[in-house]
């Protein structure tokens, strides 16, 4: 699996800062984004993480906002 060999995932509490952050991405998302997909993108910009995940055409729409973020398809 490219990257995602290990899958390994972090539990990471939802402060104010994550949740501002995940916020302002949803003002940046055209359409009907989901909240929870803001704060895994904002979480992992903020960790300088890799996101893997079979639903990446949801994620991708958070690249504008969060460019640094690798995405990757499992």
């Amino acid at each position: 699996m490219r990257d995602c060999g290990d899958r390994v995932a972090a539990v990471e509490a939802l402060d104010e800062a994550l949740a501002r952050s995940a916020g302002r991405a949803l003002a940046h998302v055209a359409g009907r984004p989901s909240a929870t997909d803001a704060v895994v993108m904002a979480s992992a910009a903020r960790g300088g993480d890799r996101v893997c995940t079979s639903d990446i055409g949801d994620l991708q729409r958070f690249q504008r906002v969060f460019p640094a973020v690798r995405l990757l398809r499992i």
